[in-house]
């Protein structure tokens, strides 16, 4: 694609274009050569000999081994030893004496030049060939990053709107930063206070369950480092390849430091703050996920009440719910479809009727979530540590600069590990009712 970087173990797949320009770059090495006029003295050892000669045009080349290098192969790599002898005869009669040959040298530098683009064409289109019959074998995941480029060219928004550089940032921040205040913070007194009285109900909840084990050894450390895809660094700094490549002493104190919110019942203030990063939509307008602290996220991998409380859940929403864990939306859709085409055939009627929640996320009303988090016996010191994340300050960011920091009193993270199971806290038992009536219904 033009205009495309290739994905890390992509092969670039070469323009005509970058074709013309790595080549023209040994044609000028050799028209220099030819070109010479010092011939006697400080270049005629280069040209005794086809060997010198080609370690000659090789060594004004490789200076620019990155410019010159294409299919994983130098430029001067796609001449056979045929063309080498070809163009030192040439270059031989040239600087005897011979200058008519000038121009039959040149003209047989471009037939050569042509040649090369040929043959290097050749190579790049093999290489990708063979990735993508590497990628077919496997689950095609490099090669689906690379072609969906340009699909995804809305996800970055940037500062510079008007492409202009030094500008201050902070007009473009305080806009987004404002717009997002209007539906993550609510300006009254009472939801602040609800809100304040459901914590401390579920602090109190959350202390009659101290007894359970907390505890986060190396062991659970390691396990929640493991294969973990994300880099990104939070309000803390961390990333994940920092936590695996700490000592073993090192991922002791780590450790006991991640255990302390569930033991504690409270988060430590250095996590207290939600990076978020702002996103574009394929229908315009933005959207924004969360960079939570790496220690948070790697205490809730390392933790797995949540996830225990889940597999009870989806057995309880089995009849309707199609994107549980274990569960594929492809197969739904699949499902969809074959039930349309059996409706068609028997000469009936099929209506799918689909509902979509603008900033779903966004929209959550925390006292509401608590109540019935409470209700289905979430796990309560879970609820707590993942409520008060929630609740943090959240900071917009865009194209690297932060904005100030804004309170929130509504809403759930997207990007958090637990906000698919918040959601369902809030769907069960409303889903439960209308599939008694509507056995067709399905999330």
């Amino acid at each position: 694609m033009k205009g495309s970087k290739p994905h890390k173990g992509v092969p670039d797949f070469i323009s005509k274009e970058d074709l013309a320009s790595k080549v023209g770059i040994l044609k000028n090495a050799i028209t220099n050569i030819i070109n010479t006029e010092d011939v006697d003295n400080s270049h005629n050892k280069y040209y005794k000999t086809i060997g010198k000669f080609r370690r000659y045009v090789e060594d004004n080349v490789l200076y620019q081994k990155e410019e010159c290098t294409f299919a994983n192969k130098p430029v001067y790599e796609y001449l056979d030893e045929e063309d080498w002898v070809m163009l030192h005869t040439i270059l031989q009669k040239y600087k005897a004496g011979l200058i008519l040959l000038r121009a039959e040298a040149m003209r047989i530098l471009n037939k050569l030049g042509n040649k090369l683009m040929i043959n290097a064409a050749y190579a790049s289109s093999r290489m990708w060939r063979v990735f993508v019959q590497e990628c077919f074998k496997k689950h095609g995941g490099r090669m689906f990053k690379h072609i969906s480029q340009e699909d995804k060219a809305y996800i970055p928004v940037t500062n510079d709107e008007a492409n202009t550089y030094g500008v201050d940032p902070s007009h473009h921040l305080e806009m987004h930063a404002s717009q997002w205040e209007n539906r993550w913070h609510r300006a009254v007194d009472f939801i602040n206070k609800a809100i304040h009285n459901l914590l401390m109900r579920i602090l109190q909840l959350a202390k009659a369950d101290r007894d359970i084990d907390n505890t986060l050894d190396v062991e659970k450390y390691d396990n929640s480092t493991k294969g973990y895809p994300k880099d990104t660094r939070g309000g803390d700094v961390w990333t994940c390849t920092d936590l695996k490549r700490l000592p073993i002493e090192g991922k002791k104190l780590m450790a006991e430091g991640m255990e302390m919110p569930p033991k504690k019942l409270a988060q430590p203030i250095q996590n207290l703050i939600n990076l978020q990063a702002i996103l574009g939509k394929p229908t315009g307008g933005t959207r924004t996920v969360c960079k939570t602290p790496m220690l948070y996220r790697m205490t809730l991998r390392g933790r797995g009440e949540v996830a225990e409380w889940e597999s009870i859940m989806s057995a309880a929403s089995e009849d309707f719910d199609m994107s549980g864990k274990g569960k594929s939306a492809l197969v739904a859709s699949a499902y969809r479809g074959l039930q349309a085409e059996i409706y068609k055939y028997t000469e009936e009627q099929v209506i799918g009727v689909f509902h979509d929640f603008e900033k779903f996320f966004d929209i959550v009303d925390l006292e509401v979530l608590m109540n019935k988090a409470i209700e289905l016996q979430f796990p309560i010191i879970d609820l707590l540590v993942t409520m008060l994340q929630h609740m943090a300050p959240r900071v917009i960011q865009c194209d690297g600069f932060c904005s100030r920091a804004i309170i929130t009193n509504t809403s759930i993270l997207a990007g958090c590990k637990h906000s698919v199971a918040l959601t369902r806290v809030l769907f069960l038992t409303g889903m439960q009712k209308i599939c008694i009536d509507k056995p067709l219904v399905a999330t």
